[in-house]
């Protein structure tokens, strides 16, 4: 069985890192597969980055599902495409965001979430709303994320400030926030720390072997129609 992620940046500048993550919360049976888009913004950081990503992402979403993949996660915390590919598609597809709060949300009452920038923490606020207590924001450009050493430092001082907020479970607002010592912070803090792109891949996994895939009620299949 494969599972296929889509990255949606123009760029694969961070695919084999996301290949090595994801590859530690895989099924043994399960091969992983990461391709990101050929065209289109190199990050995504605002609305505008994700319409100009969306009509790529969806093609690939359907190259991916007809060339074999048995499931796709998508690459980003934004979830730009989401649920177009959602409807188009009859495999399961899992955003990082709904993954992340899902579990995260299994795990404690008042989650935080840490953002790249101010203005992702202004959109996941619109798009998560009463889920989460309360949003910070690294204030890193999403391509500087390969300082580990920066990101780590950082990471670590926002964790502690949703703490002084009155989180109790923290979720990495961003897939380009990897190969952190993840179970050190969360020791270290005594909170949950959640990974998106480990909660978008074990739930995938699952769906994939369960053959369960998104509810047509909910993401009905978009009707027939030229496209001029």
């Amino acid at each position: 069985m494969r599972l296929d992620i889509l990255v949606p940046v123009a760029t694969d500048f961070r695919n084999a890192e996301i290949q090595e993550e994801a590859n530690k919360s895989k099924y043994c049976d399960v091969d992983i597969v990461v391709t990101n888009i050929e065209q289109g913004p190199v990050s995504i950081e605002c609305d505008y980055d994700e319409a100009m990503a969306g009509k790529y992402i969806v093609e690939l979403a359907e190259k991916m599902e007809s060339e074999g993949a048995d499931g796709i996660v998508l690459y980003c915390f934004a979830e730009p495409g989401l649920n177009a590919c959602k409807e188009k598609l009859n495999i399961p597809v899992v955003g990082l965001r709904e993954a992340a709060i899902s579990m995260a949300s299994l795990l404690g009452d008042n989650i935080g979430v840490i953002a790249p920038l101010d203005n992702t923490k202004q959109i996941f606020s619109r798009a998560l709303g009463s889920k989460v207590k309360h949003f910070v924001s690294l204030d890193l450009p999403v391509l500087e994320y390969i300082n580990q050493e920066k990101v780590e430092k950082a990471v670590e001082t926002k964790i502690q400030q949703l703490i002084e907020c009155g989180c109790d479970v923290v979720v990495f607002g961003c897939g380009s926030i990897l190969g952190l010592d993840v179970i050190g912070m969360s020791r270290k803090y005594n909170v949950p720390v959640i990974e998106p792109i480990h909660a978008a891949t074990a739930a995938c996994n699952y769906f994939i072997q369960r053959k369960l895939l998104q509810s047509k009620i909910a993401f009905p299949c978009p009707p027939e129609k030229e496209i001029l």
